[in-house]
């Protein structure tokens, strides 16, 4: 029978440390999906987002930069996520909540990415009420109400 080791730590305590550390980093809130630095330091958080918050779909300026339409990187892209489902606060992305009407009227044109996370239709991208250029563009009907 092995002797039991002294200082048997909890998954929660590598988190802390290797978060104090600088060798992971937490994607928001009580997530639990964490970065690993040490394989990439500039993490790919949609892969994250997805894990995160499955009915997400990134919307707004982002789209138009997917699509080359725009060359400007927004500082955090604009995500939908269906009404009923959980939310994390995030540094990474604008989140809010969209009805379920709303992912019905997107459905016919949402992209997939390689890895699978969703994008709003490019024309979406401007109907987000956002101001491109000099001139502001529509909004698209809002069914979170």
């Amino acid at each position: 029978m092995p002797a039991p080791h002294r200082f048997q730590m909890t998954s929660s305590q590598y988190l802390y440390l290797w978060r104090r550390r600088q060798l992971i980093e937490a994607f928001g809130g009580h997530a639990d999906v964490f970065a690993n630095l040490l394989v990439a330091a500039h993490p790919d958080w949609d892969q994250a987002l997805a894990m995160a918050m499955p009915s997400a779909v990134i919307t707004g300026p982002e789209c138009l930069r997917r699509a080359a339409w725009i060359t400007q990187i927004p500082n955090r892209p604009d995500v939908a996520v269906l009404a009923s489902s959980r939310l994390f606060a995030t540094g990474h992305f604008n989140i809010r909540r969209q009805s379920a009407a709303w992912f019905e009227q997107m459905r016919p044109g949402m992209l997939q990415r390689d890895a699978g996370q969703p994008r709003a239709p490019t024309a979406s991208g401007m109907g987000t009420g956002r101001h491109v250029g000099n001139r502001r563009l529509g909004r698209l009907r809002d069914h979170t109400g």
